[in-house]
């Protein structure tokens, strides 16, 4: 049976990370099998899990780059056309029910939010040329993640970028695509002018 329904109306976020939860209980499962289950959502959901510490008030002890790099080059497969994947190492990456819970958690508290602002619309945004326009969102967005960046906040505004985009896929919501695409190019904007802001700085003080 698979993780994901690919039968009838499409599920919301809740259900389905229920399903991966109970699907957890027998044993961890593979961000791989997550990735495997149902098309485009599968790696949406993978792109949820990986994302979702990034925007928690907990250390993530460097795993940004590592974790930003191999969604970058998952997000590659929808930009060529291609079904998403994952680098081995980040595929054979197991969750546990625990931590899956925890997720739940926190979406399950969301949810009167969510339910107030999502829902299935727009659908031309996630037609297949528009699907190349959202791997390259994703692809900067988890560039941006992977870096290794000085600044307060960095790894949280990239993520939020890719979670607005993640968590349209899953609820077929082109507006909420649409904010993933607005997040990523702002977010591109404050590290391009931090950048030059920087070498500006140091070309006077060194120059």
């Amino acid at each position: 049976m698979p993780l994901l329904e690919t039968d009838g109306p499409r599920l919301r976020l809740t259900a389905d990370l229920a399903r991966v939860c109970a699907a957890s209980h027998a044993r961890p499962l593979r961000l791989s099998e997550v990735l495997s289950s149902a098309d485009d959502r599968g790696f949406a959901l993978v792109l949820l899990l990986s994302t979702f510490p990034f925007v928690l008030p907990f250390p993530t002890l460097g795993l940004a780059t590592p974790v930003g790099f191999a969604l970058a080059l998952g997000a590659l497969g929808l930009v060529l056309g291609r079904p998403a994947s994952l680098p081995p190492s980040l595929g054979a990456l197991e969750i546990g029910p625990a931590a899956l819970a925890r997720a739940a958690a926190v979406v399950s508290r969301a949810t009167w939010v969510l339910s107030r602002v999502t829902r299935p619309r727009m659908p031309f945004m996630m037609g297949r040329v528009m699907r190349i326009a959202l791997g390259l969102s994703l692809f900067t967005a988890a560039v941006v993640l992977g870096l290794p960046i000085p600044l307060p906040l960095s790894n949280f505004f990239p993520a939020v970028a890719i979670l607005l985009l993640a968590a349209g896929m899953l609820e077929g919501d082109g507006l909420l695509v649409l904010a993933g695409h607005v997040a990523t190019l702002a977010v591109c904007a404050v590290v391009g002018v931090s950048c030059t802001t920087v070498l500006a700085i140091g070309a006077r003080v060194f120059g």
